[in-house]
């Protein structure tokens, strides 16, 4: 696959990694964010998987499950069969962690040194948690890796190598499947416009091994449901109770899935992640945002202003120190409060045995805030001024930040979407491969 000896030179950062990774997994390991959707819909999937019921769960009531997408469903499900209690599945994404910085370091030809394995905590975080994030996360590299390689040596293996791997992410996280669109658009971009044709055959062919990858999903989509569906059926639901993610928002949504429910119910559907529920949220999404549109952009310019200040995923340690049912009642005490001052008294009137362990926590996420705005603006930096023998490079990483970028502000934004892209800007920063050339 490729060369480790050059990657890794040393030995002892091998084992330093490893032990890194090990670490972050063990103090993570009692995290809650995004595990009510483990608890209820994957793992409920798995037992019917298992048991010859087919691909459902209770919220679906006996009929074919459209959400969510099958991939993590069936990681999960291989794990549950072997009564592992998902140490198979963390054993799999601690694994994926290690190679997904062996890719970091061959895309960004990068030589590793200790210091930056501490800013390697946010993507080993992403990959510690019970989430398909984690595993779309990975892929993200070796998509870019295998794609660096056609640039490189034009052969068509690698090329369509990259676009299996981003096949393989878009049965995890759909929102990706228009990122080679994307990819087609920014071609127009001057600094691109020479390269253009290598980059428009990078992109069709992807697209269309994208598209043919996740080709069962839709035909198993519209057989059950009767409508066509590249996506599963929850982006309703996401794009309408995003429009909460707005402070004072004119349609009165609050940002929590019950919103999305009350609505569903509303008009007569139990299920709002069923195919039904889904063209109704995602409808009645359309009607709120054409009759305030300009309410929609402050939407999008809030998301946007909240990647800038809200850093990324650094893990929930306190976990480790607090009851998971008490870390829930707290984390939703924490929500409920207003503005950051209201937020610290209420911290700091807990028990020192939670208030200690959570202020720890939160330093460490706060830490990642200069770095990620850092990051951010390096990347605006170099994207006006890549070096010459890197922009088809820089193209592609490129690509892939904007989008999820886009995705974050125009859809929803939450601070663990943007693990997915961490790496990349930390490439970018780190790199003396675009833009003026550093001394070393």
């Amino acid at each position: 696959m490729f060369n480790l000896e050059k990657t890794w030179v040393s030995t002892k950062n091998r084992i330093f990694l490893a032990l890194l990774i090990l670490l972050v997994f063990a103090a993570n390991s009692q995290h809650i964010t995004q595990q009510g959707t483990i608890n209820n819909c994957y793992v409920p999937l798995a037992e019917s998987i298992i048991a010859g019921d087919g691909y459902t769960f209770p919220l679906f009531d006996g009929l074919p499950a459209t959400y969510p997408l099958w991939g993590y469903s069936f990681l999960v499900a291989i794990d549950y069969s072997l009564s592992a209690g998902f140490i198979i599945l963390l054993a799999v994404q601690a694994f994926l962690a290690f190679v997904g910085i062996y890719y970091f370091y061959k895309i960004f030809e990068l030589r590793p040194r200790p210091l930056h394995f501490l800013f390697l905590i946010p993507f080993i975080a992403l990959m510690s948690v019970k989430w398909p994030d984690a595993i779309a996360g990975f892929l993200i590299l070796p998509y870019i890796y295998y794609s660096k390689r056609y640039f490189d040596d034009k052969r068509w293996a690698t090329m369509i190598l990259s676009g299996i791997f981003l096949g393989i992410l878009v049965n995890f996280r759909s929102e990706f499947i228009l990122l080679p669109i994307m990819q087609l658009g920014m071609i127009a971009v001057p600094v691109f416009w020479k390269h253009r044709k290598g980059l428009a055959i990078h992109s069709a062919i992807v697209f269309a091994i994208t598209i043919v990858s996740i080709a069962p999903w839709a035909v198993r989509y519209s057989t059950v449901s009767g409508q066509m569906g590249l996506t599963s059926s929850n982006g309703g639901a996401v794009v309408y109770i995003s429009l909460g993610q707005l402070p004072g928002n004119p349609w009165g949504i609050v940002p929590l899935d019950r919103s999305a429910f009350d609505y569903a119910r509303s008009v007569g559907i139990d299920n709002p992640y069923s195919a039904k529920g889904d063209s109704a949220l995602k409808n009645e999404f359309t009607r709120l945002v054409s009759e305030k549109p300009m309410a929609y952009l402050k939407k999008c310019g809030y998301n946007l202003l909240s990647v800038i200040r809200g850093g990324v995923y650094t893990g929930e340690y306190a976990s480790l120190a607090i009851d998971y049912d008490r870390r829930y009642e707290i984390n939703d005490a924490i929500r409920n409060q207003s503005g950051m001052m209201a937020k610290a008294d209420y911290l700091f009137d807990l028990p020192p045995s939670e208030s200690i362990s959570i202020v720890c926590e939160k330093v460490l996420q706060f830490a990642f805030v200069p770095v990620m705005f850092w990051l951010l603006f390096r990347f605006a930096g170099n994207f006006a001024r890549p070096s010459g023998g890197n922009v088809q490079l820089f193209w592609l990483l490129a690509s892939v930040v904007i989008y999820k970028l886009a995705v974050v502000s125009l859809v929803q934004y939450e601070y663990r979407h943007i693990n997915a892209i961490y790496l990349l800007l930390l490439g970018i920063a780190l790199s003396d491969k675009f833009g003026r050339k550093r001394s070393k």
